[in-house]
């Protein structure tokens, strides 16, 4: 078994957004290599019609990016540093990531929004260290994301972030776009809870949750 902890801090928008560091531009980044999409959507029509497995929303993609390597950094006046790195998978209606490595010291935060800086994830902090060492994502709308992790000066070198999964959602799942296929969607003879007949339910519908976990 492995501990997770999927609490969020309130900690406002990402350091960077204060206009203060170079453009998106000026980061390093690194682009899916692309899969088979009717596959893909072949295989889901399968595992649909034989009830197997867990609705797939997402292609995963296996990777080993040590981000804090390869990334971009940029240094604050006060010694304090950001680093910033950029995942692409042209045509995704989402992504998000799953880190193999992961570990946040005391007052670093990492955040993680789209490419034109409208959709904003986080933060994360060290109050998501866990024994597993591993963190997944929420969505991220778009085909291109950015991982932004702030660093204070009297932490330096100690955070580790190593993404081991990129998933390119080829669903919308959030109606991002519309007219997409969406998981659970209603039949033509099913009960919507939120509609009068439900209202027995009002109390249970408040239990129901979605977890996402990789491309699924």
């Amino acid at each position: 078994s492995t501990a997770a902890t999927a609490q969020l801090t309130d900690l406002g928008e990402p350091v960077s957004w204060n206009g203060k560091l170079d453009p998106l531009t000026s980061v390093a980044e690194t682009t899916m290599p692309g899969f088979d999409e009717r596959v893909a959507l072949f295989e889901d029509s399968l595992n649909h019609l034989n009830k197997v497995g867990p609705f797939r929303f997402g292609y995963e993609y296996t990777t080993n990016i040590d981000m804090l390597s390869q990334g971009t950094w940029h240094s604050l006046p006060n010694g304090d540093r950001i680093c910033r790195f950029i995942l692409k998978a042209p045509g995704a209606y989402t992504m998000n990531v799953q880190f193999h490595d992961f570990f946040l010291p005391k007052e670093a935060r990492l955040d993680m929004y789209d490419a034109v800086m409208t959709y904003h994830h986080g933060a994360y902090t060290a109050a998501n260290n866990n024994p597993a060492r591993m963190l997944g994502s929420d969505l991220i709308p778009g085909d291109a994301m950015v991982i932004e992790y702030y660093e204070p000066a009297e932490v330096a070198g100690q955070g580790a972030l190593t993404i081991g999964m990129v998933v390119h959602g080829y669903r919308d799942l959030f109606s991002f776009e519309k007219g997409a296929a969406r998981v659970n969607e209603s039949g033509g003879c099913n009960m919507d809870v939120l509609c009068p007949d439900g209202a027995p339910w009002a109390l249970h519908k408040q239990a129901v949750a979605r977890i996402l976990n990789g491309g699924g």
